[in-house]
């Protein structure tokens, strides 16, 4: 499975190429995808010092985060870039992420189990992908309730909201393989967020193929 993520800023805030963000704060959820994806996102455009990631929540908690001028940017995942444009921010950093979410299980998980999850999910999926706007409603709905969260001026732009939103597409469930494993746990240990011992041959899982077909 994938998602969007992307770096704002406020549209007035003099910040006009990701470079500018160097030593600047820019909100992400710490240990999670936008933690993970800002951090190489913005190596691309200065040295690793100068990244300046704090933690602030959840991507509709970094979106008015910015708002509020507590920060200078935040890392916003779907639906949030759309509803961010809606609101005036301006989009900064699209991501280059290319790694994949991941599902973590019991060693002692049944198989039979797993595969029946993943071919119901994926059977879900294909059906979000093949027709994505016959699921618009049901997910503009998931949406609103956070919403209804937010301060008034959201709620007084629903209609504009609803007519950004786009029902994202998904990739199916497949095997991790321990080439992947290396790569990212190689990647974290580089820039000193896992410390642990990791071995691929006791952290991924080997069931057979027919678990994920």
């Amino acid at each position: 499975m994938n998602s969007t993520f992307a770096i704002f800023v406020l549209h007035d805030s003099g910040i006009k190429k990701p470079s500018d963000l160097a030593g600047k704060s820019v909100a992400i959820e710490a240990g999670t995808g936008s933690y993970y994806t800002s951090l190489e996102d913005l190596e691309r455009f200065m040295p690793r010092a100068k990244v300046n990631l704090v933690q602030v929540g959840e991507p509709h908690k970094r979106l008015l985060a910015l708002q509020n001028g507590e920060v200078a940017a935040a890392s916003l995942v779907g639906p949030w870039p759309a509803i961010g444009k809606v609101v005036g921010l301006s989009l900064l950093i699209r991501t280059n992420r290319t790694n994949s979410t991941t599902m973590v299980t019991r060693k002692d998980m049944d198989g039979d189990i797993l595969r029946r999850f993943l071919s119901a999910t994926n059977q879900a999926i294909g059906m979000i992908n093949y027709s994505p706007e016959r699921f618009k409603v049901s997910y503009f709905r998931r949406v609103r309730m956070i919403l209804e969260e937010m301060p008034p001026d959201f709620m007084v732009q629903e209609k504009r909201i609803k007519s950004a939103l786009k029902v994202p597409r998904w990739r199916p469930w497949g095997r991790y393989s321990k080439r992947e494993f290396l790569r990212t746990s190689g990647w974290m240990r580089d820039r000193g967020v896992l410390t642990a011992k990791t071995d691929p041959e006791t952290a991924v899982a080997t069931y057979p193929q027919s678990v994920y077909s």
